[in-house]
């Protein structure tokens, strides 16, 4: 039975936050501030570096207390800075936008702020203006999880903050915006303020979003929705555009959905980026000792351990529903069927599994949106997904 989230609890006083000073693709950083120095909420603490430069702000007042190093959601451990907070939130002089609202003045303060969007996901999109971009998909329906379903209403407290930033967005990219919406919630809202929308009806274990957005580009999506110009994001991510351009905020706080082993335990928490995922599992009443997941029931991550903290890129937390061993694949074609963009999942995983690499170039591997349904359906249990995913990058470094 689906569980329905009704309502929004508050937790935005841990006494420790651990910032993460690096990340998959930037593995180096600058740091800017000593262990035993006050920092400030929003005040810039350091800047990664690597595939690309962002800069990395504090959540909380406080003092550094030193670095510690926590896992990062890919399974790598990277330096985490430790901040004691004071509880006091005192914060910087913000600086919003100045000056006119075009598309470069947006897009510097983006950067500046490390406004890349807060979707990890699935098959949402970073922002990215150095490409050109034909159109931008809102996904206005909170993220899909199987076995949950959230109340709208909840996640729509800050509506004229988010159609501001949805607008801002377009103006970033020049690109045409069509926002999905849940049927008919809140559409007169959004066609009010001139928006493009489309009415969906998601459900469990669907990918109404990749069909949704197939459908309005009348083509096949890839993966990396980039590539034909199309970027996805959500209404958090455009609610952190407007705090960033109104307000000159950085993004310090995010709302996490955590999901436990009894389905009427899931909670939606405001938490300060570099929350202890500890502290949360502790606030929300869930056992410590079980494996957590980040990100969806279908394509998430399963992490080594509860030791590491909430980041702006992390939506949902869970304890592992079930514990299920894998039995062998019997060759059902499940996963094959269910497949929304077509590739053969079943026979890509053999090949990887007898590491044939010549037969993985036959499957259109780019395709795959790692959507997870391929692992969902599998009458073996089976984690089919991860199998896809190890192959994908063996033809990648190939």
């Amino acid at each position: 039975m689906a569980n329905e989230i009704r309502e929004v609890h508050s937790y935005l006083k841990p006494s420790k936050v651990y910032i993460p000073l690096a990340s998959t693709n930037s593995k180096y950083y600058d740091l800017f501030v000593e262990e035993g120095e006050r920092v400030l909420k929003g005040e810039k603490i350091a800047e990664r570096y690597g595939t690309e430069r962002t800069p990395i702000f504090a959540s909380v007042s406080g003092t550094v207390t030193g670095i510690e190093p926590l896992e990062y959601y890919s399974g790598i451990e990277v330096d985490h800075l430790v901040i004691d907070n004071d509880h006091k939130e005192e914060a910087v002089d913000f600086e919003p936008m100045q000056g006119a609202e075009s598309a470069r003045n947006i897009q510097l303060q983006l950067e500046k702020l490390g406004v890349r969007g807060l979707d990890s996901s699935g098959i949402y999109t970073r922002f990215d203006f150095s490409k050109p971009i034909k159109h931008v998909f809102v996904n206005a329906v909170f993220q899909n999880q199987a076995f949950l379903t959230t109340q709208n209403d909840l996640f729509f407290d800050a509506m004229k903050e988010v159609i501001d930033g949805i607008n801002l967005l377009k103006k970033a990219t020049m690109a045409e915006v069509t926002v999905l919406v849940d049927n008919d919630l809140h559409t007169e809202k959004y066609q009010n303020a001139g928006l493009n929308v489309v009415k969906v009806k998601p459900k469990k274990n669907t990918v109404w979003h990749y069909n949704a957005i197939r459908k309005v580009m009348g083509m096949e999506i890839p993966y990396d929705m980039m590539e034909i110009g199309v970027m996805f994001t959500s209404i958090n991510s455009c609610k952190a555009v407007y705090d960033a351009v109104r307000l000159g905020e950085p993004v310090t706080e995010t709302r996490l959905i955590v999901m436990g082993l009894e389905l009427d335990e899931a909670m939606a928490v405001n938490v300060k980026i570099g929350t202890h995922v500890r502290d949360v599992l502790i606030f929300t009443k869930q056992n410590l000792d079980d494996p957590v997941f980040t990100g969806s029931v279908l394509n998430g991550f399963t992490m080594k351990s509860t030791e590491f903290a909430v980041y702006e890129h992390i939506s949902s937390i869970g304890l592992v529903l079930e514990e299920t061993d894998e039995h062998v694949c019997i060759k059902c074609g499940l996963c094959n069927d269910i497949c929304p963009v077509g590739i053969l999942p079943q026979n890509i995983m053999d090949a990887e599994i007898r590491m044939v690499e010549d037969r993985l170039y036959e499957y259109d591997l780019k395709k795959c949106i790692e959507c997870g349904l391929c692992s969902y359906t599998c009458p073996s249990d089976i984690n089919v997904l991860e199998w896809v995913r190890r192959a994908k990058r063996r033809v990648s470094r190939g």
